[in-house]
């Protein structure tokens, strides 16, 4: 999958969950899941430097959530890397 065909898709997805009025919250958390390894994927793609830990700490959210071994923790913890990794990378749409 070419770079542009995933910035496409990740601005696709924050465009519909910002145009629910609320949120589903059943699918946020995998949509946000997707959305953090699309901008890992744009930050290596680009040469923006993630650190290690930001990365680990999404794929660990990602294979709790697959397993479904997610704990309050894990999930607080990808939201804080989620939040940081969207302000460090800033994608350009």
């Amino acid at each position: 999958m070419k770079l542009g065909d995933l910035m496409n898709r990740f601005y696709t997805k924050i465009s519909q969950s910002r145009a629910q009025k609320q949120p589903d919250l059943e699918s946020a958390f995998p949509k946000s899941l997707e959305m953090a390894e699309c901008l890992l994927i744009y930050a290596a793609d680009t040469g923006v430097l993630v650190q290690s830990s930001d990365a680990l700490t999404i794929s660990k959210a990602r294979d709790a959530y697959m397993s479904k071994t997610l704990n309050p923790q894990m999930e607080a913890d990808f939201w804080a890397t989620f939040t940081k990794i969207r302000a460090d990378v800033k994608p350009v749409h």
